[in-house]
């Protein structure tokens, strides 16, 4: 199976070179699916967020517009519940909500951390140390 980098989603989601979108168009068309790597959408949260200055609504809606696409494989469910914390918290950041996820999707909590936000706003997950 393939996989997509932070930059061919930037270009597929901005649509601002357009013979990059449909040389990216082209191959989603040609390819079952694709996988996206964890590390891929926390780099694309970073660029749409301080590279572009999408607000966070609109990063998550362009996140979950990536999630829901029939050709990329990816865990719909996890990156749905860190969406939803990344938006119900703005004073978390997206890897503070992913690595929440990731330590009780582990069975790895609590998830201990000096972080006093996070571990009070994510208190099911995180705790501080």
């Amino acid at each position: 199976m393939a996989s997509l980098d932070t930059n061919a989603l930037v270009r597929w989601l901005l649509d601002d070179v357009p013979a990059d979108t449909k040389r990216i168009a082209k191959l989603l068309d040609s390819h079952a699916e694709f996988r996206v790597p964890d590390f891929v959408l926390i780099e694309l949260e970073y660029v749409l967020r301080t590279k572009l200055g999408y607000n966070r609504k609109l990063v998550a809606d362009n996140i979950s517009y990536i999630i829901s696409h029939n050709k990329i494989q990816i865990r719909e469910r996890f990156y749905t519940a860190v969406l939803g914390d990344y938006l119900a918290h703005p004073k978390l950041s997206f890897l503070d909500c992913y690595a929440a996820h990731w330590a009780n999707e582990a069975g790895s909590t609590p998830y201990y951390t000096f972080d006093q936000k996070l571990a009070k706003q994510l208190p099911n997950y995180a705790q501080l140390i």
